[in-house]
């Protein structure tokens, strides 16, 4: 997904708080380690209980 703008970057937060809530993905944030700060994201998605299985990224 490429977000352009900070309107994209609220609807990518806003469906993926929505996704979760659905218990459709569970997403994390990557912390570096080195200057304590944020260094990127990814989830767990297309979560299906039923078969046991999800994606990664």
């Amino acid at each position: 997904m490429h977000i352009n703008n900070e309107q994209g970057f609220k609807n990518y937060i806003a469906k993926t708080i929505k996704d979760k809530n659905n218990r459709l993905c569970y997403p994390f944030l990557i912390i570096d380690k080195e200057n304590n700060k944020v260094a990127g994201c990814t989830r767990y998605g297309n979560v299906n209980t039923a078969n046991k299985k999800c994606e990664i990224g």
